[in-house]
């Protein structure tokens, strides 16, 4: 791939990207309410829908530094400023907001994952406190006889 090539695949990647993260963070959204719920067989359909977005993204974030190191890029953190120095101005500009969206949308996923993280752990401690300040015990219990 020629440097425009290879410019122009990573705008591609970031846009994708863009929907990507779209779309995960409704799915996150939607794990938190099937959570809240206790619907653990449309979470488990979720949970699948989830697994493969992110191997997705992780793959166009690989993907984002083969190119960026065949640019001769090797600073991830400060790539979107080298990259908008190769682009006309006005491509640039377009490229910094759409990077900005796409940092928002990282980090808003993560939050909401988080979040959904804190949920789960708030349920297991909650029946990990009714199954231990039981004093009944269940292990101790025959059935019929």
């Amino acid at each position: 791939m020629n440097k425009q090539d290879l410019l122009k695949a990573l705008i591609i990647s970031i846009n994708q990207d863009i929907k990507g993260y779209t779309k995960l963070r409704t799915l996150l959204l939607m794990q938190q309410k099937l959570i809240m719920r206790h619907n653990s067989s449309e979470l488990i359909d979720l949970n699948e829908d989830l697994q493969c977005l992110i191997t997705k993204l992780n793959h166009n974030a690989k993907l984002r530094i083969k190119f960026l190191t065949q640019l001769g890029i090797s600073s991830p953190v400060k790539a979107i400023a080298q990259i908008c120095q190769m682009l006309p101005k006005s491509i640039a500009q377009k490229l910094e907001v759409t990077w900005l969206d796409l940092e928002k949308l990282a980090k808003e996923g993560k939050a909401i994952n988080d979040a959904n993280g804190n949920l789960i752990a708030l349920q297991k401690e909650a029946i990990d406190s009714l199954i231990n300040d039981n004093e009944f015990d269940y292990g101790n219990l025959c059935v019929g006889g």
